[in-house]
């Protein structure tokens, strides 16, 4: 994971969005990569990931300044301001939600131009259960979700048979509020 954020070039002084934020495994790393003058937001649906994010930095108070905790759906960020932030981090998150296109919407419009999105998400281009269609993730999937916007694609990043990860740029000459 370091190796796919190295590459989407996360640097001292950025914004970063972590979508779908867990319990903050890349959090130390990126604290780290943006330095005292960043920020990052840890968004997640689920309060329990937060807390354990949290308790893993042992404590909050010496990076109240640096951590944005916002308990929400990726599918609606109305916190974030549009065009405000460097890197968008999606680890397993998309195959995880049903409104997947908002997600991906609400991801390009909180990018800067020239932000950057990593998308992580196991392929599934098996059949399963009808009850979990929704959830289901493909590559083509991805395709038409991408597509919903002008992307730029970011080299570097392998494409894997079962896992996929991808650096996107949001253009440089977008608006900051353009988004799909």
């Amino acid at each position: 994971m370091r190796r796919w954020l190295t590459t989407c070039g996360v640097r001292p002084g950025q914004t970063v969005a972590d979508l779908g934020a867990g319990t903050g495994i890349l959090l130390p790393w990126v604290l780290d990569r943006v330095g005292d003058s960043g920020t990052v937001w840890m968004v997640d649906i689920d309060p329990q990931n937060l807390m354990a994010a949290r308790l893993g930095l042992g404590g909050t108070a010496r990076f109240a300044d640096r951590v944005r905790w916002l308990v929400r759906s990726a599918a609606d960020l109305p916190e974030i301001p549009t065009g405000s932030v460097d890197l968008a981090v999606s680890f397993g998150l998309l195959c995880c939600m049903a409104e997947k296109e908002r997600a991906v919407d609400e991801m390009y419009r909180i990018l800067k131009p020239g932000g950057r999105a990593l998308v992580n998400f196991h392929c599934l281009d098996l059949p399963i259960s009808e009850r979990a269609r929704a959830l289901r993730m493909t590559r083509e999937r991805w395709r038409q979700l991408r597509s919903r916007a002008p992307w730029e694609p970011v080299p570097g990043l392998s494409r894997g048979r079962w896992i996929h990860t991808e650096c996107l740029r949001k253009p440089r000459g977008a608006g900051s509020t353009e988004g799909p």
